[in-house]
């Protein structure tokens, strides 16, 4: 017997309902899933843009096997409250796809999201931090390590960091500032008195 727990049926769908057939079932407590990709695209009259998730293949989505009576139930139904799918079969059998199989496909929507957190970070203006500011690192290796900046060129920030030797070398966009008040006695105590 095929074990369902790491394996996948096939859904389709027309090509503009792929991402209302997946947004439609996940609301509906079923893992759906279909690779996407951001598209920025300028808005019309316009010298703006927009970032917009599309399907990277169009009409295919993925679901579990192990709820696979429950999706050609959905997809049978005259009264369904979810966009026309159906269950792609294949002579008298529905092709089952291995978890591992889709690793891939996964793993390059990662990448590709990643893209587009990076290129939506270089958008953004080059926030200044002057030496002696106290920052915290929002992403990457250091993320979460507060530092003293040491100087600033251009996007790059020199950052010493506690009990370390080195600086290191950050992007500014994965920086903020952290307020450090020298006046208060810190703790929580301080800080509800202070509200008061």
């Amino acid at each position: 017997m095929i074990e369902l727990a790491d394996r996948f049926c096939i859904l389709r769908m027309s090509g503009p309902g792929t991402m209302r057939v997946t947004t439609s079932l996940a609301g509906a407590g079923f893992d759906v899933w279909t690779p996407v990709e951001t598209q920025v695209r300028r808005l019309p009259r316009s010298k703006k843009t927009a970032e917009r998730e599309m399907p990277v293949m169009p009409t295919y989505a993925f679901a579990p096997a192990d709820r696979l009576r429950d999706l050609l139930a959905i997809s049978a139904a005259l009264d369904s409250q979810h966009p026309p799918f159906s269950i792609f079969r294949h002579r008298d059998h529905f092709p089952l796809i291995a978890a591992r199989s889709l690793l891939p496909l996964r793993e390059a929507e990662e990448r590709q999201r990643e893209a587009a957190r990076r290129r939506q970070r270089e958008s953004e203006p080059i926030p200044t931090f002057p030496a002696g500011d106290h920052v915290r690192v929002q992403d990457g290796a250091a993320t979460g390590k507060c530092g003293v900046v040491v100087e600033q060129k251009g996007r790059k920030v020199l950052v010493a960091f506690p009990n370390t030797l080195m600086t290191w070398e950050i992007d500014a966009l994965i920086l903020v500032s952290e307020m450090i008040d020298r006046s208060e006695p810190k703790g929580t105590a301080a800080r509800a008195a202070k509200a008061r």
